[in-house]
């Protein structure tokens, strides 16, 4: 199975490191306490996000092949697929951060649309341009979720 890493942004009117690169086994218990302690506020850059996440994960990624290490790579993402403040457009997006198609050894994103009226549409689409697969989830299947993407991963 592998060590599994995990760095947790947040996005509002900014996106935020709520946990910088970390062995899941150390900070666990810690995110989930932090996570479940989550407020809506502000806009919604979610565009920057997931422009700032593939940064990261990219430079992660180079790093490990550099030293011959071969992983999965992978970003969960929880959104109801609005954006209110990104610096960029969803055109921006999908032409300038997301591959025209998968990379076998690419980073994959894993979209949850959280919320009844979650825009899939987008979150879909991101999905599908990385190999990922998106997951719809409300408060009482959202753990189930998270633990069906780790397995895969």
């Amino acid at each position: 199975m592998g060590i599994k890493v995990v760095r947790v942004l947040t996005f509002s009117s900014s996106v935020n490191v709520l946990s910088p690169l970390s062995l899941v086994k150390d900070v666990s218990e810690t995110l989930t306490d932090q996570v479940e302690n989550l407020i809506a506020v502000g806009g919604t850059c979610l565009y920057d996000a997931v422009r700032e996440g593939l940064r990261m994960m990219e430079k992660v990624r180079l790093r490990n092949d550099k030293e011959g290490i071969k992983k999965l790579y992978g970003i969960v993402l929880l959104s109801d697929g609005e954006d209110t403040n990104s610096s960029m457009t969803a055109n921006q997006l999908f032409t300038t951060c997301l591959p025209a198609q998968a990379e076998s050894d690419g980073i994959k994103i894993f979209p949850i649309a959280f919320g009844d009226s979650a825009r899939k549409v987008i979150l879909k689409k991101m999905a599908g341009r990385t190999g990922g697969r998106l997951n719809s989830a409300d408060p009482d299947s959202i753990d189930k979720i998270y633990l069906r993407i780790s397995a895969e991963q």
